[in-house]
């Protein structure tokens, strides 16, 4: 089971930040995007009905990369600055020539939590000219856990390193997971819509940490059931602005992938 999720992005503000709203396709037109793809799986499994109010977590996955990049060695500019160490995780994007973008920090292993401080720099490995080595090295800045991260532009000046060979590695097994959660949002009286929302961190208001569109679920439906990330669920009960909600199936067995527009 896969989807498309997309993120709200002005296309000139890709590299630099969040946008609130929209799309420039004319700016953005001769730039070729990279992407991430992540296999979801579970790690909440409700066993009892709960009750939760608005901007509320109720079930919770993970995010493993779908594959992985492992380098014969170091990966090394000509000024002889180490970008990225051999056993490094590096996840494997999408792409029209194969990139490998860094998950983890020179020399540690754990990927940076969501809510990390620290202002280490990674960046991505691409094989310019599809010999099976990577050639070229550019800066994507801190890894802070959330969509911004997923998908971004390949950048017009990229930085020599000496070749790399690398080789392909399906699964994650290696890393630990990103966190990613359900929740509820709000009830939308005017148009009989239960919201809920996809986002990386729990218990949080629409914004950047957030994934559109969200859910919607008819409030005067019968049954209510709706499924997420490959999990389905079943509002048994509203009263006034809390939702009792009963987990069907658990989230998982899921692709998910990150897209703007």
């Amino acid at each position: 089971m896969s989807a498309i999720i997309w993120i709200r992005f002005f296309c000139s503000l890709i590299i630099f930040g969040w946008a609130t709203l929209g799309s420039n396709p004319a700016f953005c037109a001769d730039r070729e995007y990279y992407t991430v793809d992540w296999d979801i799986s579970g790690v909440s499994n409700l066993s009892e009905p709960i009750w939760v109010g608005p901007y509320s977590s109720f079930a919770q996955g993970k995010m493993l990369a779908k594959a992985r990049y492992v380098t014969a060695s170091d990966a090394v500019t000509a000024s002889g600055v180490t970008v990225a160490q051999r056993g490094s995780l590096i996840v494997a994007a999408n792409f029209s020539r194969p990139i490998g973008c860094m998950l983890t920090l020179p020399g540690e292993m754990e990927v940076l939590p969501v809510d990390s401080k620290r202002n280490g720099e990674l960046g991505c490995l691409i094989d310019s000219d599809g010999d099976g080595r990577f050639d070229k090295f550019f800066k994507r800045g801190p890894f802070i856990g959330d969509f911004a991260w997923n998908q971004s532009v390949v950048p017009k000046k990229l930085e020599a390193i000496a070749p790399v060979e690398f080789r392909r590695e399906n699964g994650a097994s290696s890393m630990a997971g990103i966190p990613i959660y359900l929740q509820y949002g709000w009830y939308a009286a005017g148009i009989d819509r239960l919201i809920f929302h996809i986002c990386n961190k729990p218990n949080q208001k629409p914004g950047l940490s957030c994934l559109a569109p969200d859910i919607r679920v008819k409030q005067s439906q019968t049954p209510r059931i709706f499924d997420a990330l490959g999990g389905r669920f079943d509002v048994i009960a509203k009263e006034g602005n809390r939702l009792q909600i009963r987990q069907i199936n658990a989230i998982g067995n899921y692709t998910l992938s990150v897209r703007r527009f």
